[in-house]
């Protein structure tokens, strides 16, 4: 099932407006994936702040972040690919210099991803995914593992997560597309 959604966006006190969209583009899908092994959204209502403290551009209340390594060959890649769904996506600074992190703001998507859970032990992957053509379910994983995979000449695609939901979700994913993977569970 190809997965349709609507959120309604508050324009005042009365009234508010539907943003419908439909979920078919491969792009569209990549990015999900991508955003459950390196991404976040911040919900800042009020005054809005990053975590190091400095304030937000006025009129940013949906914050959708990405961390994208700068080590890596494919970071040019990467964020083409993100960009094909968000093409306003900005570079910010990241204090490591291992990673960028890169920023978009966007009601829609902002309520759509916070769908896919908090923090690293709490992702997850929601039914409507799981339910998607499979054509789609290759895109997001294929996202998932630019962001949180790694590649063994013996054992082929790896990933690691400290959320058992979502180890289990990859797993599923997977198996649809006729793939056949394990888990392995370490302390």
């Amino acid at each position: 099932i190809v997965p349709k959604f609507t959120f309604y966006r508050k324009i005042n006190q009365h009234k508010k407006n539907p943003v419908e969209k439909v979920l078919d583009n491969p792009s569209n899908w990549y990015m999900m994936g991508y955003f459950l092994g390196d991404g976040w959204i911040l919900s800042n209502l009020k005054k809005p702040r990053h975590k190091n403290g400095r304030d937000l551009k006025p009129g940013i209340k949906y914050l959708i972040c990405f961390s994208v390594s700068t080590q890596d060959e494919k970071e040019g890649r990467l964020i083409a690919r993100l960009k094909e769904t968000f093409p306003t996506l900005n570079k910010t600074t990241n204090d490591s210099g291992a990673s960028s992190r890169y920023e978009v703001n966007d009601f829609w998507w902002h309520n759509l991803l916070a769908d896919f859970g908090k923090y690293a032990y709490g992702k997850h992957i929601p039914a409507w995914v799981e339910n998607a053509p499979p054509y789609l379910i290759k895109e997001f994983l294929n996202g998932y593992f630019d962001a949180d995979g790694s590649f063994d000449d013996k054992q082929g695609q790896r990933t690691a997560s400290v959320s058992l939901d979502l180890c289990f979700g990859i797993q599923r994913l997977a198996l649809k597309i006729g793939m056949t993977p394990s888990i392995n569970r370490a302390k």
